[in-house]
């Protein structure tokens, strides 16, 4: 599993580069790493191609423009994009350990 390789490199629409480091989980519309750019950790949501709709991006693009209600969100950084018409991502920050899963919250661990 893994559609991005470890040490590959993803560019954003904002011009920065995401080194990839580690692929951390997978799900339903994609697959989540481990990124890094400028020395900083991020995640990046990398969609698989059948998730990767035009709705889909405008969504999330909108959702960048628009930024995050407060600091409580995991909210869509930046846009990644690989070549035209193939998949695309976005970045937000890691989750951070005293953040839980929906999957936690729903089986009462959280």
């Amino acid at each position: 599993m893994g559609n991005l390789k470890t040490g590959s490199t993803v560019a954003s629409d904002s011009g920065r580069n995401y080194k990839i480091i580690k692929l951390l989980g997978a799900g339903g519309q994609g697959e989540v790493y481990e990124a890094e750019c400028e020395g900083k950790k991020y995640a990046l949501k990398w969609f698989f191609k059948k998730m990767s709709t035009d709705s889909q991006r405008e969504i999330i693009d909108n959702l960048v423009k628009k930024g995050a209600p407060d600091g409580s969100f995991l909210w869509p950084l930046d846009m990644a994009s690989g070549l035209p018409g193939e998949s695309f991502g976005y970045t937000m920050a890691l989750r951070p350990q005293s953040f839980k899963s929906i999957v936690d919250m729903m089986k009462r661990r959280a």
